[in-house]
């Protein structure tokens, strides 16, 4: 089934090649401007690859060669994922709190 660029949405997980392993991008937010932020994950493992990428939807319809399998898609570690997104977040903000000389709570 092809992907169309209406497809690319919040939920949508599809599955292309990047730096020559299959991997599964999960798209996880819309923006006003057309574009997309995405997480991608190893399609064999399921385990979390990178965080909060940006592109076009033209781009993931591009990108992927099919849509991810009800299997793939379980066996993503989205929770990982997540918590790994909310260390990200803290890092940067212990970093512009020292960057400003602030505490936060």
């Amino acid at each position: 089934m092809t992907i169309r660029l209406a497809d690319v949405k919040p939920g949508l997980c599809v599955v292309g090649m990047s730096y020559l392993q299959d991997v599964v991008r999960r798209v996880i937010q819309e923006h006003d401007d057309g574009t997309v932020t995405w997480e991608s994950y190893d399609l064999r493992t399921g385990h979390p690859v990178s965080t909060g990428r940006r592109c076009s939807r033209r781009r993931i319809v591009q990108w992927a060669y099919r849509r991810a399998t009800d299997e793939e898609i379980a066996r993503l570690a989205i929770q990982d994922m997540a918590q790994r997104r909310q260390i990200q977040r803290d890092q940067l903000l212990d970093t512009i709190a020292e960057e400003w000389g602030v505490r936060l709570p």
